[in-house]
């Protein structure tokens, strides 16, 4: 409850930009608590080997970032997209602001 407070209509951020971007927190859907995101992500392509890390979900423990367990079946690549459905997608990801994170 207090993260949620905290974050919930956030808009004072510590870095200048021209946009004011305000921060919403709402509830994951439809998947909720840390062994559902695991299935979730466990065996996605975005796991893939080709995918930079920063870009693959990251599961922190007592505040230290710790293994995603690994996938139980072979992963699939990414598809390959185009530059314009990439840019896109790309300004879409930046707009959302941050990949998921699952802390425990």
């Amino acid at each position: 409850a207090a993260v949620w407070e905290a974050f919930d209509g956030l808009s004072q951020w510590p870095v200048e930009s021209e946009d004011e971007k305000v921060c919403t927190v709402s509830w994951s859907d439809p998947h909720q608590g840390l062994a559902s995101h695991i299935e979730r992500y466990q065996n996605s392509p975005v796991m893939h080997p080709d995918v930079p890390e920063e870009w693959k979900p990251a599961l922190f423990m007592s505040g230290i970032r710790v293994p995603f367990p690994l996938p139980t079946k072979k992963i699939k690549a990414p598809k390959v997209r185009t530059k314009k459905t990439e840019a896109k997608i790309v300004e879409e990801a930046a707009a959302l602001a941050a990949p998921t994170m699952i802390y425990q």
